[in-house]
């Protein structure tokens, strides 16, 4: 009589254990095959539960029943509510074969691979509550002492509960669970899956920062319907951005962002842990309609500064900006309103001696300059030194004419070359102390924020901010403002409209090429507006 599961070593209607009644075949798996059953026990009814099976006779080596055992060992150890709790282990004989028998409780729904293989699409809320519980899972996974690596996480080992507000997720099959491993370690069997294998899971090693690779490779499935096998490469990592349109990376926001840095090849690009995945992810996905929003980081800047900018706009660009780094602690003002970000890589190569910095998120939609202060340099003090000299020449010359009889006329010839001593006073001093900061954000934040901002500290403790639509900028260039001793003095400016905006006094020509090149880079695809 032909069964019903062929080669399986348990039967719809089956009693396991006098304990379990099979009702139903959950999947099969590398190691074994996963049964839904009914505990017949007053304690554990009616929650149904998963009863997952390695037959003696079937195993190929002795390591699937090394794995199989470590999988009970770790299981018995965790408590989260995304792991389903371990119920029991043991091993029956069934008709001349020994089956090893690990019972967990079911976890409701079905698995993210099942919903995709029916077509199911996610919204992007739904996708940005199962990316935070997956990292939620794994972060408590690697805070256990010693951390507990599943190295295993895909979209069939992903089980999604939809029925509620919003997805409910369990993570199972531990059969590839290895507690312990330290970073780098080559193990003795490669555990994994091709598309959600980290590279370094190939040569049997891997760390947290593996099963961090596999989670965005499961949630880049979910938003894109692709198996990430299928998707092109370039320079040995998913071409994720040939698939996926700027809109749509616009739409995901900080979803997108976090998992193209999660698939990079190498582990140290990757983010360090889970928690600080999480922390990049939750930087946009976190809500804050409600408070005081002059309390929360760069929004609160913006506002204090007297920004025209909604408080719910505001508060959407401050979690945008935390997706390029981590806030310092810079103290001061509201002049720092956007300084202090540690940044992320620079898009061109940028003058070797410079403090300038650059930061882009890799969608390209947001880009920050900071100009920071020289301090006291050689260059400045020999600046410093012929400013004064140009206007003690100045003073002596205009003196001179008013006090040797010539007509007061004379002296207004003066006025030219005391602006000029006054502008590189001026350059001089903001060189020492000044701060500049441009942030242009085109579409940046989850409400889709258009804003540019420019806050300057000026000589004397002056401050200047300007803001505006990021969409009315049209490029920047140099202007040569004067001339001393036959040498150009230039600026960079950024023009808006029929508006000008100065920065970049006292820094070099070649500081002043590179940031008016980095400005227009990032502005020529924004023409369209």
């Amino acid at each position: 009589m032909d069964t019903p599961w062929p080669s399986s070593p348990f039967q719809p209607g089956d009693l396991v254990a006098s304990r379990y009644r099979i009702t139903g075949l959950l999947g099969r798996g590398a190691n074994g095959l996963t049964y839904e059953a009914q505990p017949l026990t007053a304690s554990e009814a009616p929650s149904p539960v998963a009863l997952k099976a390695l037959s003696f006779k079937a195993m190929s080596n002795w390591k699937s029943l090394e794995l199989f055992e470590r999988e009970a060992a770790a299981l018995r150890t965790l408590s989260h509510p995304a792991v389903p709790r371990y119920i029991d282990f043991f091993d029956v004989d069934v008709k001349g074969d020994q089956v090893f028998v690990l019972v967990q409780r079911k976890a409701p729904g079905k698995a993210l691979q099942e919903w995709l293989n029916e077509g199911r699409r996610f919204t992007t809320e739904q996708v940005a509550a199962t990316f935070r519980q997956l990292l939620e899972v794994l972060d408590y996974l690697a805070s256990l002492n010693p951390p507990v690596l599943h190295r295993d996480v895909k979209p069939s080992n992903v089980i999604l509960d939809i029925d509620g507000k919003e997805p409910r997720l369990s993570l199972v099959d531990f059969g590839g669970v290895n507690a312990g491993m330290r970073s780098g370690t080559l193990g003795s069997t490669m555990v994994g899956t091709f598309g959600y294998m980290a590279p370094e899971q190939y040569g049997g090693g891997g760390d947290v920062r593996s099963d961090l690779y596999a989670a965005a490779a499961t949630v880049l499935y979910m938003f894109t319907g692709q198996p990430p096998a299928s998707l092109p490469q370039k320079r040995l990592k998913m071409d994720i951005e040939s698939v996926i349109p700027e809109r749509e990376q616009l739409k995901l926001g900080n979803i997108y962002t976090v998992v193209q840095k999660l698939l990079e090849p190498a582990p140290e690009d990757r983010y360090d842990s889970p928690r600080a995945a999480l922390d990049a992810l939750l930087a946009t996905h976190d809500s804050q309609e409600g408070g005081d929003l002059r309390d929360s980081g760069v929004a609160g800047e913006l506002l204090a500064l007297g920004s025209s900018l909604a408080s719910e706009d505001a508060a959407s660009l401050s979690r945008a900006f935390r997706a390029i780094g981590t806030p310092q602690d810079v103290g001061g003002g509201p002049l720092e309103l956007l300084t202090g970000w540690a940044g992320r890589r620079i898009r061109k190569r940028k003058p070797a001696g410079t403090k300038v910095t650059v930061d882009r998120d890799r969608a390209n939609r947001l880009l920050k300059i900071t100009v920071p202060p020289d301090g006291i340099s050689g260059e400045v003090l020999s600046k410093g030194a012929f400013t004064v000299a140009w206007t003690g020449f100045t003073a002596f010359w205009t003196v001179g004419v008013l006090t040797g009889g010539a007509p007061l006329v004379f002296s207004l010839f003066s006025i030219p070359f005391w602006a000029a001593g006054v502008r590189m006073a001026k350059s001089t001093l903001e060189q020492i102390t000044g701060l500049t900061t441009l942030v242009i954000s085109f579409g940046g934040g989850k409400k889709e924020v258009f804003y540019f901002g420019l806050a300057s500290k000026r000589a004397f403790g002056r401050q200047d901010f300007v803001e505006g639509d990021a969409r009315d900028l049209d490029q920047a260039m140099i202007n040569t403002e004067m001339y001393v001793n036959g040498e150009p003095v230039t600026q960079l400016v950024l023009q808006e409209g029929t508006r000008r905006y100065i920065m970049g006094r006292g820094l070099q020509v070649v500081e002043q090429e590179w940031l008016r090149d980095e400005i227009n880079d990032f502005l020529q695809p924004r023409r369209r507006w």
